[in-house]
């Protein structure tokens, strides 16, 4: 039995006017913000008020902070990225056909997925260094685990890749598009999407568990830092906390009994093992303090 824990909403930060899509943190302990209004907003960790970083002409739906570059990336719904260096200056580089919903770090590569089916590698110069057609529809989901790429797309699939990106296998047990894939302590990938379900899969790729999460999409899973909690974001208004050992639900997050958002949930980022930062079509961005 998983030790129980203590939620509450420490800060509701506003100012975004659209759906928040994407967060990240800062190299300094806070984090960035961006959706709908194509503002990038830049938040001190204890949630004080948020500076506008920089302003994207379009909806952005991922963010990522590069410590390597000393810079912040943005993808946009166009299938845009934009590098945005440490004064705010923007610079515009083409890169998917559609929107643009994965952005990460792997030495000194910076790799894309997009609505285009692509995954893009590219170098610290932001040139092209290699493109992988992974599906007909839409990638969103991407993973790094024991020298391992796990993709998920909106063909209901999960793909496992080596460190070059030379296919190895093709899972599939969802019903729906794969939004988001994390890793469990001991190995087993976790995956989330359209169809509300949590499947899980041992390191070879066979399905092992599915569990019924949400009532509507899951848009995102986030370990915390320690692995001891995993969290997911839902379409159905609500966060959930799980034991990340034994898959037991520890937490219901809603606004039946705490300030919390009133649409769908669409993206979290731990900030440090006690401390979650939720985003919302709501428009809001939540801070919210987790306790055993």
């Amino acid at each position: 039995m998983a030790a129980k824990i203590q939620v509450k909403t420490s800060k509701s930060l506003t100012g975004h006017t659209s759906s928040v899509f994407a967060l990240s943190k800062t190299g300094d302990n806070g984090f960035f913000s961006a959706g709908g209004d194509g503002m990038v907003v830049r938040w001190p960790e204890d949630g004080s008020d948020g500076l506008l970083f920089a302003r994207i002409p379009d909806n952005v739906y991922s963010l990522h902070f590069s410590e390597n570059l000393n810079c912040l990336f943005a993808g946009t719904r166009n299938g845009d990225l934009f590098q945005i260096d440490n004064n705010g200056h923007v610079r515009r580089i083409q890169a998917h056909a559609q929107g643009l919903f994965t952005i990460t770090e792997m030495d000194d590569k910076i790799i894309t997925t997009g609505g285009d089916g692509r995954l893009i590698l590219w170098n610290k110069s932001m040139d092209v260094e290699k493109v992988v057609h992974i599906s007909d529809k839409s990638t969103r989901g991407l993973l790094w685990a024991e020298g391992f790429w796990w993709v998920g797309s909106s063909d209901y699939t999960i793909r496992k890749y080596s460190a070059d990106f030379d296919l190895i296998s093709i899972h599939e047990g969802h019903d729906g598009s794969v939004f988001s894939i994390a890793r469990l302590p001991d190995g087993r990938i976790i995956s989330g999407g359209r169809d509300a379900i949590l499947r899980v899969w041992d390191t070879e790729g066979n399905l092992i568990d599915s569990i019924a999460a949400h009532l509507l999409h899951i848009h995102d899973i986030q370990l915390s830092p320690n692995a001891q909690l995993l969290a997911t974001a839902s379409m159905d208004k609500t966060i959930k906390i799980w034991d990340t050992h034994s898959l037991e639900l520890l937490k219901v997050l809603d606004n039946s009994k705490m300030d919390f958002h009133s649409s769908s949930v669409n993206k979290l980022l731990w900030l440090n093992d006690e401390v979650i930062i939720s985003a919302g079509d709501d428009r809001k961005i939540l801070r919210i303090e987790i306790t055993a």
